[in-house]
């Protein structure tokens, strides 16, 4: 918080005739766009916070929708051939307006670690968007929002697959910004680009009433076996190249302790940092519309949020990594547990009755099976909200 009375550099930023009055700062809603971690100095914690390097999840956005022809709310598991219409916020974060009407460029990728490493499917500004105006901050009003809106018609020569709709604001620089296009060294508070995952599949997916009526007699219709979860190391100076939950689990507790000056050391990490999960998946239908939720459990069963993925599909034989990030601050009690939800699918890593440890990360539990909790009822694909 900012007291906008302290004669400080800190609140006078914040100020209409501050660098806020001077620039617009026209942004997607990027929720994930900063990491943080405690300073202690002189004995007091301070939170500090700093820009989420992994690009992955600095980039994704929250807010948008996708509504199908008949204008019905549905998720992004979207079928080629078909149109869509796609919504998503954007705000100016200054009380300067711009002089003119905000161009924004939307394209289809599979957004890699760094921007050299993107797969471009197709190039930014390949889909019509039309312009958008915006005010600046104003009191009692929200003039500094707008809704950014379009119709895609999905291309019928795109593979099934899972890509990402990648936005762009202002993508020729037309408009002086306080901030412009993100990217870590250079201009690490940049809001200008953002993505979200989706999938293209092949036809509309199809009720599977046979699966609902096996759910409800208590029959699974998707094996546990048929999924493994398996994650980055922490450390760097771990070789291994994937660890299972069981020995993620075993880390963290390395990875969230801290030494009394609140500083990086060898034993633990003070800062935020970045972890990537792979699930594989060999079942024998394709999954749409989950949700992986990486969850803190406490000793008293209470769950907390960590971070939430979208994972628009599961394709049969194939592995889908995701990235989040984790605060030592939230690691330092409970166990670390993983959900995955979706239609007609909720899995849970470990099962609770393979207990959890009471600090950091659970080293103390077992691994346990995967849960695989079958629905009683199966719901309509096309009607289903996506979770943001």
């Amino acid at each position: 918080a900012v007291n906008l009375k302290d004669s400080g550099e800190s609140a006078q930023v914040w100020r209409s005739n501050g660098m806020y009055g001077v620039s617009p700062d026209i942004a997607l809603v990027l929720p994930a766009k900063f990491s943080r971690y405690t300073s202690v100095v002189n004995n007091v914690a301070r939170v500090v916070w700093s820009a989420n390097s992994d690009r992955i999840s600095a980039i994704q956005i929250r807010g948008i929708s996708f509504r199908d022809e008949e204008g019905d709310v549905t998720n992004s598991a979207l079928v080629r051939g078909k149109k869509y219409r796609i919504q998503l916020p954007v705000y100016n974060a200054s009380f300067k307006a711009p002089d003119q009407d905000v161009d924004i460029s939307v394209g289809l990728r599979r957004v890699g670690k760094t921007e050299a490493e993107d797969e471009i499917i197709l190039p930014q500004g390949e889909v019509a968007v039309s312009k958008f105006s915006i005010g600046g901050w104003e009191k009692d009003t929200e003039a500094n929002k707008a809704t950014v809106s379009f119709d895609w018609a999905v291309p019928t020569t795109l593979a099934a697959g899972n890509y990402d709709l990648c936005f762009e604001i202002d993508p020729d620089n037309k408009i002086k910004e306080l901030h412009e296009k993100w990217d870590y060294t250079t201009d690490p508070g940049g809001n200008n680009v953002g993505r979200y995952p989706i999938a293209i599949l092949k036809k509309e997916p199809e009720v599977d009433t046979a699966s609902a009526v096996s759910a409800a007699a208590g029959e699974q219709s998707v094996k546990e076996t048929d999924f493994q979860i398996l994650f980055r190391p922490i450390r760097d100076e771990d070789t291994r190249e994937w660890l299972t939950l069981n020995e993620f689990r075993d880390e963290l507790p390395r990875a969230v302790s801290r030494d009394v000056s609140g500083s990086d050391g060898e034993t633990g990490k003070t800062k935020d940092f970045p972890a990537t999960a792979k699930i594989s998946y060999t079942g024998s239908k394709d999954l749409t519309n989950l949700y992986m939720d990486v969850l803190r459990t406490d000793p008293d069963g209470t769950e907390n949020r960590v971070a939430t993925r979208v994972i628009p599909a599961l394709f049969r034989n194939s592995e889908r990594e995701v990235s989040f990030i984790i605060s030592p601050e939230k690691m330092e009690k409970g166990f670390f547990t993983v959900d995955i939800t979706g239609d007609g699918v909720s899995l849970h890593w470990p099962k609770a009755s393979s207990g959890g440890g009471s600090s950091g990360g659970g080293c103390s539990a077992g691994l346990g099976c995967l849960a695989l909790l079958a629905l009683a009822v199966l719901p309509l694909i096309k009607k289903a909200s996506p979770r943001l």
